[in-house]
């Protein structure tokens, strides 16, 4: 069963001032691009400019329904909103289509750039107009680093690669992958729409003042058995939270899930590659 989390790889400046897990102490949104000083979540506006994302139908839509997957992950304690036409903020997300451009974003907050006058980009393709690849983006915007720049990575994972192929000649003489686990297990990294509760739990953390601490007003946790937090709505629902696989033990999971019926529930009950249905 694989373990979640969305690993941003975009594009982005460097800079020493990380935190574990490779996200920034600075370049942190205020949440008062619109002079409120003292609004209870953290609101960040975005625009369409100059007709992105309306040759593809439903682009905008997608990129809208990623964001408030966000939203919804966090609790509500980080919120987005669309200022295409009102063009209140004074500083938001410019999400662009350029299909030379890949999937690409800044890191961090920039309005306090004036190299950023017309607030800071996201390029979305067509490639890249899928939730985890949008989430993934807004990751980087939020503050959020390369996986593979995080200060902890040698404590969990082995890299094989240098400047030019990504992967050393010994390691691909030795059919090394470009990075494997401590242990000598390629990594393995599933395919999720969604943040990870690791994720979400960063976010609190580096948005602290808007968020509070995950089991409190926004983000709601359960326990594994080793005592470790996840994200409630992470209960039984096919991919791994716990290291000791807690919360989707199979026992457990047909307790809690209604194990005939193949439709998502409000709390995600999956099993055996089919949703399932909360009792």
């Amino acid at each position: 069963m694989p373990t979640a989390t969305i690993h941003p790889e975009a594009l982005g400046e460097t800079s020493s001032l990380i935190r574990p897990r490779g996200a920034r102490t600075n370049q942190r949104w205020p949440g008062n691009t619109y002079g409120v000083e003292d609004r209870p979540y953290l609101l960040i506006p975005y625009r369409f400019r100059n007709g992105a994302h309306t040759s593809i139908a439903d682009a905008q839509r997608i990129i809208a329904e990623s964001l408030d997957l966000i939203t919804a992950d966090v609790g509500g304690c980080i919120r987005f909103v669309d200022d295409s036409e009102a063009q209140a903020h004074s500083h938001w997300i410019d999400f662009q289509d350029d299909e030379n451009d890949g999937c690409k974003s800044y890191i961090g907050y920039h309005g306090d750039d004036p190299s950023f006058p017309n607030g800071q980009r996201i390029n979305l393709a067509s490639g890249c107009l899928r939730s985890d690849v949008v989430n993934h983006e807004v990751l980087h915007a939020l503050g959020f680093d390369h996986e593979h720049e995080r200060p902890d990575r040698d404590d969990h994972s082995i890299m094989h690669y240098d400047a030019f192929s990504f992967q050393t000649i010994e390691a691909a003489v030795d059919e090394l992958p470009t990075i494997t686990n401590l242990d000598g297990d390629p990594v393995q990294w599933p395919e999720v729409e969604r943040l990870s509760s690791t994720d979400v739990f960063q976010l609190a953390k580096m948005y602290e003042g808007f968020c509070g601490q995950p089991g409190e007003e926004f983000i709601k946790v359960r326990s594994c058995n080793s005592g470790a937090e996840y994200l409630e709505s992470r209960l039984c629902d096919g991919i791994k939270d716990c290291a000791d696989g807690s919360d989707e033990e199979l026992a457990f999971c047909d307790e809690y899930c209604e194990p005939e019926t193949f439709y998502v529930s409000e709390n995600g009950c999956y099993k055996n590659g089919l949703a399932l249905i909360q009792k």
